[in-house]
């Protein structure tokens, strides 16, 4: 079982998260996510050690590993994934809290919040639970039909080929170095899809808020980028290391 973690952020007023709310929920996300081409290409980069664990750009490799998890093997290396892929959560709460990138849309009647962060990570929240995390510009399309997580002992990657409906063949066939250009770029990607995400979601009334101001903002510099970014990343471990 992953052990879960739940996450203080803010000053003075801290706002207690849960990184999702169960075992199978966190590890579906990590098969879809962390797991699943193009997406793992990215997330290679922005978890510490993923290729001691796993190559990405394999998906023999990738299908054996996330077998693996849902049969409850492999523990140690689900934990580690998973320790990595809650950080980059973190951080995206600290970065979008700090920076107000955030926003909130009506969906079917229920409020869900969205940030992103100076890793580029989107992620959503209901209440105090992550419910969702994703480099969204490059994840693959969700699959055509529900997969139950008891499903997932037979099928742990649903995701895996659909891909080839978004037309993403160069990204799959892509594998991107693992130095700070790359993480810029992933950011700068991620945040100009963001502001247009924005964009739509005020455009047709899913959004409360009444002046957006996230598509307005410049992108950053990859100075500028840098700076929040080793900035947020000391003061996140400040934080876990007095929790």
């Amino acid at each position: 079982m992953i052990k879960l973690k739940n996450l203080a952020i803010g000053e003075g007023e801290i706002q207690h998260f849960a990184i999702f709310a169960s075992h199978e929920e966190a590890l579906a996300h990590l098969c879809d996510h962390v797991l699943t081409r193009p997406e793992a290409h990215y997330w290679s980069v922005l978890i510490r050690r993923y290729r001691n664990i796993v190559d990405p750009t394999e998906d023999l490799d990738l299908d054996k590993v996330a077998d693996a998890f849902w049969r409850g093997e492999l523990q140690d290396n689900v934990q580690k994934l998973y320790d990595g892929y809650a950080r980059e959560v973190g951080l995206t709460l600290y970065v979008s809290t700090d920076r107000q990138w955030q926003w909130k849309e009506i969906r079917s009647g229920k409020t869900k919040h969205f940030g992103i962060g100076s890793s580029g990570v989107l992620i959503v929240w209901t209440g105090q639970i992550v419910v969702s995390a994703m480099l969204e510009i490059h994840a693959a399309p969700p699959q055509s039909r529900h997969v139950s997580y008891s499903d997932r002992r037979n099928e742990s990657r649903p995701r895996k080929n659909t891909w080839a409906a978004r037309n993403m063949r160069k990204l799959v066939n892509f594998q991107p170095a693992d130095n700070e250009s790359t993480r810029y770029e992933i950011f700068r990607k991620s945040f100009e899809s963001v502001r247009r995400k924005i964009q739509r979601a005020w455009k047709e009334g899913r959004t409360n808020e009444n002046a957006p101001t996230l598509p307005d903002l410049p992108i950053l510099t990859r100075c500028e980028w840098r700076t929040i970014a080793e900035v947020a990343s000391a003061q996140f471990e400040r934080s876990e290391s007095k929790s």
